[in-house]
Order: C-alpha cells, then sequence, then structure tokens
C-alpha cells in the first residue's frame, strides 16, 4: 500500500540513510543493557520508508522517528564517558597531569602500565658519559634489585619511552637511574633534565632480579653500564643480607669509564663479605686496578 505518488528511489535511499544514522546515534549515545530494544522502532521508521514510499509516509516515519529518539534520550541519557577503570590509557592521563607532590592517593590508584610524574630530586655526575637521575618514590613503587622502570620523554613532538636499570637498592626512599650519554632519550636526558625538573616514570619490572632465600655466595660480573641492575643488587645485598658473601668483578675500558668508585670502594671497606674487583681493559696507566679482561685466572 502506498500513500500517493512514490519517490524517486535514490530519494527514498538518502532517507533510510537518515533513519540509519539515527539508529547508529541511538546506540552510541545509551552505553546499557536494554538499550538495543529501544532502536528497534527505529528500524520500524526506517522499513517504513519503502512500505509508504509517498511523500506523507516518508514524512510521517521521519516525524515519528525523531520523536521516538527524543524520547528515548529521556528515558537512557547519553553517557559522555566510561568509568576510567575500564579505560587503559585514562588513569595514566590523569596522573600525568597532576600537579607535582600530590603523588601519594591519585598513584595508588594507577593501573601497572601507567606513567607518573615524579619530580627529579637530584643528579649526580659519575663519569664524564654516565649521570644518576635520583627521582622521588612513589609510596605504590615497589621492586626488586635488578628490575628496570620506563621513561617517557618529549623529542621533536614525540613521545619516546626507553627502559633503564634501577641502581638504587629497594630499601632506599627513592629511586635511581644511572644513564649512560648514547642515544636520543639519554642525550634530552644528560641535557634537559635538572633537579626539580619532572620525569614520567613506569614502575620497575623485570625478571631480572636478586636472588632472595638463598645463602650460597653471590657473584655478579658486570662491564661498562653494565654495572647499574648489580649496583642495586650489591646495594640490597649489603643492607638487607649482611650475612651472605657478595663478590662484585667489574670490568671498563678506561679510568674514566669507571663509575661509583667510591662508593664500591667504601662498600668494600665497610662490609667484610662484600668484595669489589675492578679491572681496566685498555689503559696501561692505571695502577689502582686490575689490569686485562675478565678471563678464568681472574
Amino acid at each position: 500500500m502506498t500513500d500517493g505518488m512514490a519517490m524517486p528511489s535514490s530519494l527514498l535511499a538518502f532517507v533510510t540513510t537518515i533513519h540509519a544514522a539515527l539508529v547508529i546515534l541511538r546506540l552510541h549515545r545509551g552505553r546499557m543493557p536494554g538499550v538495543l530494544l529501544l532502536a528497534l522502532p527505529s528500524t520500524a521508521f526506517a522499513a517504513m520508508t519503502w512500505a509508504l514510499p509517498g511523500a506523507g509516509g516518508i514524512a510521517a516515519g521521519l516525524v515519528m522517528h525523531l520523536v521516538w529518539f527524543l524520547v528515548c534520550e529521556r528515558l537512557v541519557p547519553w553517557s559522555a564517558s566510561v568509568p576510567t577503570r575500564n579505560v587503559p590509557g585514562a588513569a595514566a592521563a590523569r596522573v600525568e597531569t597532576q600537579p607535582a607532590g600530590s603523588t601519594s592517593a591519585a598513584q595508588a590508584r594507577h593501573p601497572v602500565a601507567a606513567f607518573v610524574q615524579v619530580p627529579v630530586l637530584a643528579v649526580l655526575e659519575e663519569t664524564p658519559r654516565v649521570r644518576t637521575f635520583r627521582m622521588a618514590r612513589p609510596s605504590d613503587f615497589k621492586f626488586k634489585a635488578g628490575q628496570f622502570l620506563a621513561v617517557r620523554v618529549q623529542a621533536d613532538g614525540r613521545p619516546l619511552t626507553r627502559c633503564y636499570s634501577v641502581s638504587s637498592a629497594p630499601e632506599s626512599g627513592y629511586l635511581e637511574i644511572s644513564v649512560r650519554r648514547q642515544g636520543v632519550v639519554s642525550n634530552l636526558l644528560h641535557s634537559t633534565i635538572r633537579p626539580g625538573g619532572m620525569l614520567h616514570i613506569r614502575r620497575p619490572a623485570g625478571p631480572f632480579v636478586y636472588p632472595e632465600a638463598d645463602d650460597r655466595p653471590l657473584v655478579l660480573v658486570a662491564g661498562g653500564i653494565g654495572i647499574t641492575p648489580l649496583l642495586s643488587m650489591i646495594r640490597h645485598a649489603v643492607a638487607a643480607d649482611p650475612l651472605r658473601p657478595v663478590t662484585l668483578i667489574y670490568s671498563v675500558r678506561s679510568h674514566s669509564d669507571l663509575a661509583f668508585a667510591d662508593e664500591l670502594s667504601l662498600i668494600s671497606r665497610r662490609h667484610r663479605q662484600a668484595h669489589i674487583v675492578v679491572t681496566v681493559t685498555n689503559d696501561a696507566s692505571v695502577d689502582l686496578y686490575r689490569r686485562g679482561r675478565v678471563d678464568a685466572a681472574l
């Protein structure tokens, strides 16, 4: 049955498209159980375009559909936002934009994958190419000696993320990463980060950790900047496992590459169970340390 002269099929298709847009908008704006049932009348109104292809039928279908859409707006108000616990990135954005200093309550709720903004407490020069960045430690950032954390920076308008081993011990009230200047992000950290600045970091992670609940002597072997996770381990060992013998063998190319020399010497003097062996491979002028590579004789 029709209500007068049928309209051209192109016009019918256009009107059907309007009905379909209203159906999609209804489904998008109402995010709750039962919203599909509310959309069923909308599909019926769309079908009226072809059942009653005259001008009167088309107009009636559009008017009734618009009225039904407004009724649904009252029954199911638009939910413009989804609870943040269901959106992986929402908590990260919230944490990163909070003022410095307001860390504890908000950060305790952030997901493991979220980045947190923390203030830089100190920047320490370890060697001409290695700097330690000491940061405030959020109260929920628990970690084990040997793990790493991710740092995110902006470079030329692009977010870049790099992972660095935590060099501080779990017993410390702060976090430290010791970074060698050798790439885009490390160069950016060296050139721009100063005490009082801010860094975006993600909580420490990684399977390479200090072997707890094991009283066997521990031998740690490091080369160059690879000392950083082992520095965390030896710091942890003398603080939390003082009866366990631990030996650190640390190889560098030259004396200028030797980081943490004063602290390692202090650890060796103060803790009888800790032994530090430093070997220099390419610097014949060094007399304080062993010369040569790490080998079977060592």
